[in-house]
């Protein structure tokens, strides 16, 4: 939950911290699941997917490949 003081952090400081925002017993799924986009990223040749704004999900770097995922 957003406190006073996350909210003001940025407007005054330039950037916000949130401790302890990934659970401690995450870190695993969360290296699976970047792994599994990594690996869907082979599979493309450009950016792909899209997000509620219309934006693609993954942006492409014009390096990206097959054999080198660039996103």
């Amino acid at each position: 939950m957003l406190i006073i003081e996350m909210i003001n952090e940025p407007r005054r400081a330039g950037y916000s911290m949130v401790s302890v925002a990934i659970p401690l017993t995450s870190p695993d799924s969360l290296c699976q699941e970047v792994d599994s986009w990594l690996e869907e990223s082979r599979l493309q040749s450009g950016s792909w997917g899209v997000t509620s704004d219309g934006r693609p999900r993954f942006e492409a770097d014009p390096s990206h490949s097959a054999g080198h995922s660039a996103l």
